[in-house]
């Protein structure tokens, strides 16, 4: 069972919350911001997505009914599998997050949940149709009645609730999959454990698992690529979402110690993430004005890269990182080159136009004498970036508006 949960951009934050809560009592979700990695083809994917799903949450809100764009495709896409499906079964579930009403007529056929009006109400009502092997407590639903009971209805509950705490106990044995003791399990259970939880993006679990299957077997290339995955997607995270550099620095020391003597077969575009980690590590210590620890991530940075292209000299992510790392060094021509290269390869590269166009700004500044060149080249660019970032999810609405005003800019120069 798999959810997909459409919602417009504005109410993203309502949006992962739902997606974390539905996650944490074990509901396989799938949401853009969460399952689309950089350089994927998220039209495609998130079509596959919606039919592969067993639900659809709509988000209901007045930035929903109003907005015009992919998130009602995304609805047209769900409403045409539920044409095809029985009307007995459940697809698509409004779910109304303020007191907007669906624009569909066809939503407003489907029962909504009101989960503005009572969250902890609205998260039970999902949880019965998306999970519902989960039960309620019958103590705590009837503990207003509980003390005028009979003795032999309290002897009832008592014997539910020891059902209900041995159905727990199974569902999590089931969860993993093997029910042995820990100094049982051996390295293919510890493996197995290790990749459920990883599926569900509970990495802590997962990453005590696998490290114990890595002790069994130190060159096991999946075990290495699903810890390293671990490590980059929780310092990318510490760095972009929470601001926590600290916890950023552990996760990167300990992708560095599984670095230090990599067997062939792991995966680059695990490796570019990482590059990318260390890039923003370097950033946010850049930030804070601690110009020797931010050099020493550009430093991590550029050398992974290396070790991508020379494994691969056609992977434009790495080549694109590269170029980053040149740019950053003053190399500005070396940093265009790669940029340039890395569009050829993957000419919706949208993020390698837009830091082409930065770069022939910075030539425009280092060489005079070429300054009409380098500034025609940077509208170029930044004309392409616009053009590309209108279909990758990682630039921002108003990404379009600021970059014509920085066209307006250097045209008038």
């Amino acid at each position: 069972m798999k959810v997909f949960i459409s919602y417009a951009h504005e109410d993203f934050n309502f949006a992962n919350k739902i997606y974390n809560d539905l996650k944490n009592h074990g509901v396989e979700c799938w949401i853009d911001k969460e399952n689309l990695l950089p350089g994927q083809n998220w039209k495609f994917l998130i079509k596959k997505a919606i039919k592969e799903s067993s639900h659809f949450l709509a988000l209901i809100s007045s930035n929903s009914v109003t907005k015009r764009g992919y998130v009602h495709k995304e609805l047209r896409e769900a409403l045409e599998i539920l044409d095809e499906l029985p009307e007995s079964d459940t697809f698509i579930i409004p779910v109304r997050i303020d007191k907007s009403e669906p624009s569909h007529e066809r939503l407003k056929e489907l029962q909504w949940v009101d989960i503005f009006i009572s969250y902890e109400n609205g998260l039970d009502k999902l949880l019965k149709v998306l999970k519902p092997e989960l039960k309620i407590n019958p103590i705590e639903s009837n503990k207003k009645s509980f003390f005028t009971i009979s003795r032999i209805f309290f002897i009832a509950v008592v014997i539910i609730l020891s059902a209900y705490l041995f159905f727990i106990q199974h569902v999590e044995s089931k969860n993993d999959n093997v029910q042995v003791s820990q100094n049982q399990k051996n390295q293919s259970d510890y493996y197995k454990l290790g990749l459920t939880y990883f599926n569900q993006k509970d990495f802590v679990r997962a990453e005590e698992y696998l490290k114990e299957a890595l002790k069994k077997d130190r060159n096991n290339i999946s075990i290495i690529n699903l810890l390293l995955d671990i490590y980059q997607s929780k310092a990318v995270t510490n760095i972009l979402k929470y601001g926590k550099i600290e916890d950023a620095e552990l996760s990167l020391k300990k992708a560095e110690e599984l670095m230090g003597n990599l067997p062939d077969g792991v995966n680059l575009e695990t490796l570019v993430l990482l590059g990318y980690a260390h890039k923003s590590l370097a950033q946010a210590y850049k930030d804070k004005n601690n110009i020797l620890l931010s050099e020493e991530h550009w430093q991590k940075a550029s050398k992974i890269f290396e070790t991508i292209l020379i494994a691969n000299k056609n992977n434009a992510s790495a080549l694109n990182g590269m170029a980053n790392v040149l740019s950053h060094e003053g190399k500005f021509r070396d940093a265009l080159i790669n940029y340039e290269k890395a569009l050829e390869l993957l000419p919706n590269y949208a993020a390698a136009a837009n830091d082409a166009a930065i770069t022939c700004e910075m030539l425009m500044k280092n060489e005079p004498s070429n300054k009409e060149l380098w500034k025609n080249k940077a509208i170029e660019y930044w004309k392409k970036a616009i053009k590309l970032g209108k279909n990758d999810s990682r630039f921002p609405p108003e990404y379009e508006s600021s970059r014509l005003n920085r066209i307006a800019r250097l045209s008038a120069q």
